[in-house]
């Protein structure tokens, strides 16, 4: 029993410390945290840069469906559509304010 619970302590302290080492090391280095990969608009954009950043939205998560997801790749594709028109909208949105 003690062996047991040494092992899973371990384990703990192992996969804290691996999730800590990768958040802190995407902070402000342009990491995957960073506006600048995340797609994430900073400044004014246009009509044209929201609608291609939709588009760039819609093709990352149509490739991220696989058999795990518990979802038909026609049911992914719809939600990835409905989740995209969503930013697309909220994108223009800020714009106008």
């Amino acid at each position: 029993m003690r062996s047991a619970w040494f092992v899973l302590s371990l384990l703990s302290l192992t996969l804290a410390s691996g999730a800590l080492a990768q958040s802190g090391s995407a902070i402000g280095k342009g990491g995957a945290g960073s506006s600048a990969t995340s797609g994430i608009a900073t400044g004014p954009m246009s009509d044209s840069e929201i609608q291609k950043l939709g588009a760039q939205y819609l093709t990352d998560c149509i490739q991220d469906w696989d058999r795990g997801t518990h979802m038909s790749k026609q049911d992914w594709t719809r939600t990835c559509r409905r989740v995209v028109q969503r930013r697309i909208d909220y994108l223009r949105q800020q714009e106008k304010q």
